[in-house]
């Protein structure tokens, strides 16, 4: 045999056949044994930690991503002041302190193991003072702030931290915001006193009677409030918002009337008196003193325009400084125009003692647009509308010009309705296009 021919033969491949292990060398099964060991020695126990849940005691707000936001409830401690502008006067009150409280869960890995379960509350970093028990209950103080307007104030952090049957632990963080409330309202019932001194003395000025026609001019009176509050308060979700709300029920706010009167029972007594040859400017001074202190009987126009503003506003700012664009709110300006026809009689007059009876009929035409804050911006929603017609009768008594007492009937035959209103969802004013 050749050289090649034996240098081919030694390099042929030759077919492998198994055979036993070395001796002392580890089994295929016993090497992935002891990889399953070894992930199973660094997973923690089914007793171990799995969840720490926070969430606020009163409306069970949830932690998020490890923070939960709060500010305490202060029923239990306000103050009331008054602060006086002339005939303006406002009222207010200032709450602030309280606590509030937060639940804390602990969940372990294994929901069915048992063992350790401990939760603590601390200022600190480190955790201390843990008590046992999957659940437990911890009083959050509000911040010592007493500032007007608290909006940049800082939260004080606290710490609520949660273990299993291990060292191993999960903390959330809770901020607790300051918690004054401060709300402020404007007394409107002071403004009819000072509207009533204004009637007197516009009256004298204005109140014409030109014969048996009358002339009055009058204010009408505001009736209702306006309030303004602020504070932070907790949001829908984990966080924390500062929020300035406005609250009107002014309804009317302002409103001017004039109304025109023809007295029947002068015409017919003027012209009864010259019949007699009583010259015609003595017949009509004499009925002008009968009408206004004895009695009188007069049909009327009367033409008012009022303006109301009701609803309720609010902005808040979250805790990062943006805009809380969370729910509606609505302002709803409107314009009242009124028409009243009817007929009053009385006896007595109004400077001393009368009783007397007043019937009309009354229409007329409001304008309103609602003012509402949405998501994506200011929307402006307006309609006309008519308020149909309405019949009263009212009984009264009254001394020194002022109403003692009143009875009134009213009866509404037709009924009100929209003679126009703008599109579904209103017109947009401002906010992102």
């Amino acid at each position: 045999m050749s050289t090649e021919q034996v240098a081919a033969v030694g390099h042929s491949p030759v077919p492998h056949r198994a055979g036993p292990p070395p001796s002392g060398a580890p089994t295929q099964q016993q090497a992935a044994g002891a990889v399953q060991r070894g992930q199973q020695a660094a997973q923690p126990p089914g007793c171990s930690i799995g969840q720490l849940r926070v969430r606020c005691g009163h409306d069970g707000r949830r932690a998020r991503d490890g923070v939960l936001q709060v500010v305490a409830e202060t029923a239990h401690r306000n103050a009331q002041f008054s602060i006086a502008f002339g005939p303006v006067q406002l009222t207010g009150t200032h709450s602030w302190g309280g606590t509030d409280t937060v639940e804390a869960e602990v969940i372990s890995r294994d929901r069915s193991s048992g063992g350790r379960k401990q939760s603590c509350h601390h200022r600190q970093q480190q955790p201390s003072g843990w008590r046992s028990g999957a659940r437990q209950s911890y009083e959050i103080p509000a911040p010592a702030n007493q500032a007007l307007f608290p909006c940049d104030a800082n939260p004080e952090l606290h710490y609520i931290s949660g273990r299993g049957c291990d060292e191993a632990v999960q903390t959330v963080r809770v901020l607790s915001y300051p918690s004054q409330q401060y709300q402020l309202q404007l007394n409107v019932a002071l403004f009819g006193d000072v509207l009533d001194a204004i009637n007197r003395e516009v009256g004298e000025v204005l109140d014409r009677r030109f014969g048996p026609v009358r002339i009055q001019p009058r204010l009408v009176q505001p009736s209702g409030e306006l309030s303004v509050a602020w504070g932070w308060k907790e949001h829908t979700d984990w966080r924390a918002k500062f929020e300035v709300a406005v609250q009107a029920g002014l309804n009317p706010a302002f409103g001017y009337s004039v109304e025109v009167q023809v007295s029947l029972l002068h015409v017919a007594g003027e012209v009864g008196l010259v019949a007699l040859g009583i010259p015609q400017p003595i017949a009509d001074w004499l009925m002008g003193l009968a009408t206004e202190y004895l009695a009188d009987c007069f049909v009327f126009w009367n033409v008012e325009l009022s303006w109301s503003l009701q609803g309720h506003a609010a902005v808040a700012w979250l805790a990062d400084g943006s805009r809380s664009a969370s729910g509606r709110a609505g302002i709803t300006p409107s314009l009242r125009g009124l028409l009243r026809i009817g007929m009053e009689a009385r006896a007595g007059g109004d400077s001393w003692v009368s009783i007397g009876v007043r019937g009309q009929v009354e229409t007329g035409l409001i304008g309103r647009g609602q003012l509402e804050v949405r998501r994506d911006g200011v929307y402006l929603s307006p309609e006309l509308r008519w308020p149909g017609v309405t019949l009263s009768v009212t009984f009264y008594l009254r001394a020194v010009s002022r109403e003692i007492a009143s009875k009134q009937m009213a009866w509404q035959p037709i009924g009100e309705s929209t003679l126009w209103q703008a599109p579904r969802g209103g017109w947009k004013l401002a906010g992102n296009r």
